[in-house]
């Protein structure tokens, strides 16, 4: 493969300037985006569209926008590729995202995972670093409805997701409505996993490192969906090289499949959404969003062994993350220690940091 670094983020949702009057970040971000800034290349998810009034949303519990001329703060950040399969980058329809993409291109920054047709939605950002060319592919799990790229339908790249519910008898007539008699099942549509795999497999003909980026799970809690474990695993066999998950505000396990990076989630990395009108429910849904998180770099040998290099980060009053130290630190790397062990990856520390390798 080739030695190279590649830096991941979290959810990214800029809602005001991120720079100060003279042009500076924040002092205390400054650890953070120049700790992304020093990897080959950094990919993020961009949870909103750069778009003005002009754009008409959609119908839907939560929309979220930014100002088209705030796209150049995104590139402040050391973020070089955004993947925009989410369920909040077509908050004002395709043309919302349409203006995104047109808002970032002039800062050179690459989009992945959306399209005018879902063939198209499926075309990779293949960037060159390192003399090794890594392909970035853009894939969503939540889909509002009509947001999923289609045959003449633009949108993102969607997997859709199954839901059953399982009710213990039992214990519903011992406690009628008591919630925890429901248990959640989900599954993914196996023609969109296939669509994926076969794009993953001819993608590795050409390219030497392949980046799935996912919009995935639920919540900001620590539990995973049923089918995020065997889904990153079948996109690893197909070929992937690291999954980079995302949509949990918290922080979920970094693990290994075959040697090869799982991050399931690292939090948020800009949450400014909290500024904008919301009603109650999204404002209550907001204040249990964890204010923990972290950035990471991965770095790989020449062999393609990889190691997940971490730093903890906390949410500072302007909800842009900053590194977290003192009982921060220890809150998030006591939590990656216990969470990532069961997913198969071994967590030291190191001056401040984190690295996850794969365990034995």
């Amino acid at each position: 493969m080739g030695a190279f670094s590649l830096g991941l983020a979290g959810d990214t949702m800029p809602t005001r300037p991120l720079l100060n009057a003279v042009g500076e970040m924040p002092a205390d971000c400054v650890p953070v985006f120049q700790f992304l800034k020093e990897a080959d290349l950094t990919i993020a998810n961009l949870e909103l569209p750069f778009t003005d009034g002009s754009r008409k949303p959609i119908e839907k519990p939560l929309i979220i926008w930014c100002e088209p001329h705030l796209a150049g703060d995104i590139v402040r950040m050391g973020i070089d590729v955004v993947n925009i399969a989410n369920n909040h980058s077509v908050d004002y329809g395709w043309d919302g995202l349409a203006d995104t993409i047109s808002a970032l291109e002039p800062h050179g920054i690459k989009c992945a995972g959306a399209g005018e047709t879902l063939e198209l939605s499926l075309v990779p950002v293949v960037s060159e670093v390192s003399g090794l060319k890594v392909a970035t592919l853009g894939v969503s799990c939540l889909l509002p409805t009509g947001v999923a790229a289609g045959e003449g339908r633009p949108g993102v790249t969607p997997i859709h997701i199954h839901v059953s519910y399982e009710i213990d008898a039992y214990f519903q007539m011992e406690e009628p409505g008591e919630p925890n008699t429901v248990k959640v099942h989900t599954r993914t549509e196996e023609a969109d996993v296939a669509r994926l795999e076969q794009r993953i497999a001819e993608l590795r003909k050409t390219v030497d490192v392949v980046v799935v980026s996912i919009h995935w799970g639920f919540g900001s809690t620590e539990q995973l969906a049923d089918y995020q474990v065997p889904l990153a695993r079948r996109l690893i066999d197909a070929g992937a090289d690291v999954i980079h998950g995302h949509h949990p505000h918290a922080v979920h396990p970094v693990g290994f499949y075959k040697g090869k990076p799982i991050i399931f989630a690292p939090g948020t990395l800009v949450a400014q959404q909290v500024f904008l009108p919301a009603n109650d429910w999204v404002q209550g849904m907001w204040k249990k969003m964890s204010l923990d998180g972290f950035v990471c770099k991965i770095d790989f040998d020449d062999s393609g062994a990889a190691t997940v290099n971490i730093m903890p980060t906390v949410l500072n009053q302007d909800m842009i993350a900053t590194r977290a130290d003192g009982e921060a630190f220890e809150r998030i790397a006591e939590r990656l220690e216990r969470l990532s062990s069961s997913y198969g990856g071994a967590v030291s520390r190191e001056a401040g940091m984190l690295k996850v390798t794969a365990s034995a």
